[in-house]
């Protein structure tokens, strides 16, 4: 008899919680707190950039045409007009045979087709100058619009602001944008046999390493944590830590997911009202894998062995986070790479392997696991920077062939 027959694979799996979210809403921010947010509508300058043309040099602003033929050997005075430094305009407009001296950044007399550095001329006595050398029209003139034209959609939506964004937006004059609200995460961890991390083990005790784990993981995705503890085995205490966590988007628990006799998780869950879609995918590791959705709000429960819970967070809650945030796609960029030992497997499961993965000089990876894959084996996330996928249909990886992998940058 197949057992597995209504168990999902992994893409099934994916497909059904990708397809239970919503988009978040969109929240106004001032753009000195936007690092890391996602754009959600396009952004449109409302001006030029640069407002005017300017010097891109400090030097004297002409008409080429006075200067062309100049050389060391045969230098042309020429008679300066003004002096103008950055953030003063001209006074008057350029005449054939004179110039302006113009700093960075000031705008150019009307008339000017070139500015010649400062390093191409020489002082003489009065208001006159010697050109010493020449340069092409239109060079050292920064025209306006050059950069940003008015009406120009700089960030399209889905964008995510960095440091160079925000640059960008105050020179164009934005005080806060349109972002979506960062998605919140409630995290929980259940398990009599948890302690804090400040704690000595005592004998059957481990330490509660996996919040810590799911809340970096959150931070990486520009999510914001709601902790909501841990849990001892009981039902009760359960549904009144999740009810807690109200005002998160979603929910991950980790711990209890499994059929044992004291994973009461299953049966949280039935007691909040959750709709469950699925309680187990076909992959390795993180099989006992819950699903649902409350409230419209997605709930998940992960295994609790670290790994487990590693890899389904970056596989099924990460694509969550993106839909949330309305990316056109939420599934990760794979890479082709070469092994470099085998992987045995037997067909019936998708594996995610913890792999080591280098990027050679041609453009193409070769990749190795962590070594041993126990879902137990903390070092095994710790050392890895990529997960190496092995399909559900495939059999033994052999050293050489062609795997896939995505790298473990998560948004």
């Amino acid at each position: 008899m197949d057992y597995t027959k209504d168990i999902p694979s992994f893409e099934e799996a994916k497909s059904i919680i990708v397809n239970s979210v919503r988009s978040i809403e969109t929240v106004y921010v001032p753009i000195k707190k936007a690092q890391g947010n996602i754009i959600s509508q396009d952004i449109i300058a409302g001006e030029n950039l640069p407002p005017f043309n300017n010097s891109a040099v400090d030097g004297y602003a002409v008409k080429i045409k006075n200067v062309q033929a100049a050389t060391p050997e045969k230098p042309i005075l020429i008679d300066t007009l003004d002096d103008v430094p950055a953030g003063k305009l001209p006074t008057t407009r350029l005449r054939s045979g004179t110039t302006v001296k113009v700093m960075t950044g000031a705008p150019v007399p009307e008339g000017t087709d070139a500015v010649v550095p400062i390093e191409l001329t020489e002082s003489t006595y009065g208001n006159r100058i010697k050109v010493i050398g020449s340069v092409d029209e239109l060079a050292n003139i920064r025209f306006v619009g050059e950069d940003v034209t008015k009406g120009e959609v700089i960030f399209s939506a889905g964008t995510e602001v960095t440091f160079g964004n925000i640059g960008l937006l105050a020179a164009l004059g934005f005080i806060e944008i349109p972002v979506y609200r960062r998605p919140r995460i409630g995290i929980l961890a259940s398990g009599d046999e948890l302690i804090p991390i400040d704690k000595p083990l005592t004998p059957g005790k481990i330490r509660n390493s996996n919040t810590y784990m799911l809340m970096a993981l959150a931070q990486a995705c520009n999510a914001d944590v709601v902790n909501l503890g841990v849990a001892k085995d009981s039902i009760s205490d359960i549904t009144n830590r999740i009810k807690k966590g109200e005002e998160a988007d979603i929910i991950v628990c980790t711990g209890g997911a499994s059929v044992g006799d004291r994973d009461f998780l299953k049966k949280a869950f039935a007691e909040l009202n959750v709709q469950i879609k699925f309680t187990s995918v076909r992959q390795k590791p993180g099989k006992p894998l819950i699903f649902g959705t409350m409230d419209g709000k997605p709930v998940f429960g992960l295994p609790g062995n670290p790994v487990s819970t590693f890899v389904s967070f970056l596989e099924y809650v990460v694509p969550v986070i993106k839909k949330m945030l309305d990316y056109e796609k939420t599934d990760y960029h794979y890479f082709p790479a070469t092994l470099q030992e085998d992987i045995h497997k037997h067909p019936g499961k998708t594996h995610f392997i913890r792999g080591i993965a280098n990027l050679h000089h041609d453009g193409t990876y070769t990749v190795k696991t962590t070594g041993k894959q126990s879902s137990g084996l903390m070092t095994s996330i710790a050392n890895a920077n990529c997960i190496i996928h092995l399909d559900e249909e495939s059999g033994t990886a052999h050293k050489g062939s062609k795997v896939k992998i995505h790298l473990m940058n998560l948004i």
